[in-house]
């Protein structure tokens, strides 16, 4: 590329992971710094729009996805799929809740707010790692469990269960891929699952 003299580039990730890039950039101030889950270590991972065991990953290099689910669930850990379909990761996982399509952002929204509601929130971690934390949670305040059901489908009983496991496990993420990052607001919901995983204290 320095010998063309090009700074563009075009690949798959153009269209699947610009997403991640531009909020990367904006957040940590380099595209490519891109945290992941800590799969070995992981009691709680929930799965956004996003199917590894047929993508096998994004941004992690698992060899056997599929295996590496199933030996999560053997250890005790929750896997949990977010999904309008019932991917193949699915299946693995073995608990799945439908989403609308192109709802993603409307879930973080509630689920961050119903975090904060359940006390979930690490503000002394946060405050080392992150500003403008008041401003995210005052965003997010509005949207309830019930509020965000009528948009997502997903029960509002089914969210605050969620949020309680993913606070309550020694070691939760978020992780999404390609339904969040092609959606109409891939840059909204990409941000909104890193503001999740850091005021948490899962970052």
């Amino acid at each position: 590329m320095t010998a063309l003299g090009s700074k563009s580039l075009y690949a798959s990730a153009t269209q699947d992971c610009s997403n991640k890039f531009a909020v990367a950039n904006a957040i940590y101030g380099f595209p490519f710094t891109q945290p992941f889950p800590d799969l070995d270590h992981t009691q709680c991972l929930i799965i956004v729009g996003a199917n590894p065991v047929i993508s096998k990953w994004s941004f992690l290099q698992v060899p056997n996805p599929g295996r590496t689910l199933q030996e999560m669930k053997e250890r005790g850990a929750r896997v949990i799929v977010i999904d309008p379909r019932k991917t193949e990761t699915a299946k693995v996982a073995g608990e799945h809740h439908f989403i609308r399509p192109n709802t993603d952002p409307f879930f973080y929204l509630a689920f961050l707010a119903e975090l904060e509601r359940q006390g979930g929130i690490d503000r002394t971690r946060a405050e080392t790692q992150a500003e403008g934390i008041d401003e995210v949670l005052a965003l997010a305040r509005t949207w309830t469990p019930e509020r965000s059901e009528e948009v997502t489908t997903i029960p509002a009983a089914t969210l605050r269960e969620l949020v309680r496991v993913f606070r309550t496990s020694k070691g939760a993420s978020i992780y999404s891929s390609t339904g969040v990052n092609m959606g109409s607001n891939g840059s909204l919901g990409f941000w909104l699952q890193e503001c999740i995983n850091l005021l948490s204290g899962n970052l």
